[in-house]
């Protein structure tokens, strides 16, 4: 018979009460939302007195909760595309060409890792282009925002790639658009997938 050690019998008990310091929090919220203002304020566990559905339907209605969903979808949705599309020709341009100018855009974009959003000049640029407070003008801020840890992260990623599979592409008669789509990305499956899933957290968060 084994016997258990004072770690195997206590871990299992701290993971269930970790558990509860999240799962409490979830409920109450789930709990309050069928409640009445009164007693939603008392935060508890305590059953509704009465299950109110009507304050979904109010949210929905006085809250616009169904545009702000859609106008997030309409953002993170191209700013996630895009900016994976443009950080992953990147990253594999400037792994592949080990020359002055791809070492220094290199550097460029990580730098871009380091600064933070200048609100008065990008301000004053949405001006300048006229399309303030437009669709188009927060996707291509976004999008800005997220092009440099994407092109860090293919550029990583593919120098661990072999180069024969960029000749072989190139023997059998592809271009640089066939190699990057049909030969590169399948390849490169994992990062897309690991930026994709990042970029649309990041950016649904901020929304």
């Amino acid at each position: 018979m084994k016997k258990w050690t004072k770690g195997e019998i206590i871990l299992p008990d701290l993971l269930i009460a970790l558990a509860f310091v999240y799962i409490v929090p979830f409920l109450m919220m789930i709990l309050g939302s069928f409640k009445a203002q009164s007693q939603a304020a008392m935060f508890n566990l305590e059953l509704p007195k009465q299950w109110l559905i009507s304050n979904y339907a109010h949210v929905l209605e006085s809250g616009k909760i169904l545009r702000g969903y859609l106008n997030s979808a309409i953002i993170t949705i191209p700013v996630t595309v895009l900016s994976v599309l443009f950080g992953a020709v990147a990253g594999v341009v400037i792994s592949r060409r080990n020359d002055r100018v791809t070492r220094g855009l290199y550097y460029y974009f990580i730098f871009g890792l380091t600064l933070t959003l200048q609100i008065a000049s990008i301000f004053f640029l949405l001006k300048v282009l006229n399309i303030y407070g437009t669709f188009f003008s927060v996707i291509c801020i976004f999008i800005s925002l997220r092009i440099p840890f994407t092109v860090m992260t293919f550029y990583s990623f593919v120098k661990g790639v072999p180069r024969d599979i960029d000749e072989a592409a190139i023997i059998d008669g592809c271009n640089f658009w066939q190699m990057m789509f049909h030969v590169l990305l399948p390849v490169l499956k994992p990062i897309v997938v690991i930026n994709i899933v990042i970029t649309a957290i990041d950016v649904w968060n901020i929304l």
